[in-house]
């Protein structure tokens, strides 16, 4: 049984308790998500702990702002939640305990991360579109091959001419991989993409394109044409490799 009485003389806080289920209670601190909307906090009994959780609405609250969670962004979202002793189950942030008397503390904890996952929607798009080439060579440390790859390697496309691919997979027929996060980006790749073949280079060209970056759709379109094969976004990314690199 959850006892409410004795946690509200623990807290010794302005906040207040609205019933909200079977021994639940809506916790009611005053603080907000960025649209004015007070944060969803639920206390509750879980078996003989206590568990404190937000149910899902923050992540929630996020998708509505069409927040894109990128794997830069996970990692930030997954650094927060261990930082403040915080953990997740499938979306609903949370923390759970023994003692009654650390409720005060777990409390502080939820609202703090709380208030800075919903600070992850802040990012703006020079910081996305930094992070996009992290994201790129993240997800390939995470492939069957990662061993064979190889990051900024300089390759000579013609006489005192080179281009940096984001990935370079050392295989019998190497595979160049070009993260492409902004239209100068895309521009240069461009051109090394057509040097490539105009040298009749023996390499396979992906070419990863950021699905939100401001790059005009004749050049995606360039893009999608020149590189033998081309990724939009990170969703898919080790699986479409993968089938490549098998194909």
């Amino acid at each position: 049984m959850l006892e409410i009485n004795t946690i509200k003389k623990i807290i010794c806080s302005s906040y207040d308790f609205e019933e909200y289920g079977i021994d639940s209670y809506l916790v009611h601190t005053g603080y907000t998500y960025h649209d004015g909307d007070e944060l969803h906090i639920v206390i509750k009994s879980e078996g003989n702990r206590i568990k404190i959780t937000d149910e899902g609405h923050t992540l929630m609250w996020l998708s509505y702002e069409e927040y894109n969670m990128t794997p830069s962004r996970k990692d930030q979202y997954q650094r927060i939640l261990s930082e403040n002793n915080t953990l997740d189950d499938r979306g609903r942030i949370y923390v759970i305990y023994d003692d009654i008397k650390e409720t005060s503390a777990c409390l502080k904890s939820i609202i703090q991360t709380l208030l800075q996952v919903a600070d992850l929607r802040y990012l703006n798009r020079q910081n996305v579109s930094n992070t996009f080439i992290d994201d790129v060579i993240a997800e390939s440390n995470k492939l069957a091959i990662s061993s064979k790859c190889i990051y900024n390697k300089k390759i000579e496309i013609a006489k005192n001419e080179y281009c940096e691919p984001t990935v370079y997979i050392e295989l019998e027929k190497p595979v160049l991989i070009f993260a492409i996060n902004t239209s100068d980006c895309a521009k240069e790749t461009l051109i090394n993409l057509m040097m490539l073949k105009e040298n009749n280079m023996k390499y396979r060209t992906i070419a990863v394109i950021d699905e939100d970056a401001q790059i005009t759709e004749k050049d995606k379109s360039r893009l999608i044409n020149r590189a033998s094969r081309p990724i939009i976004g990170l969703s898919d990314f080790r699986e479409t490799i993968d089938e490549y690199l098998v194909g």
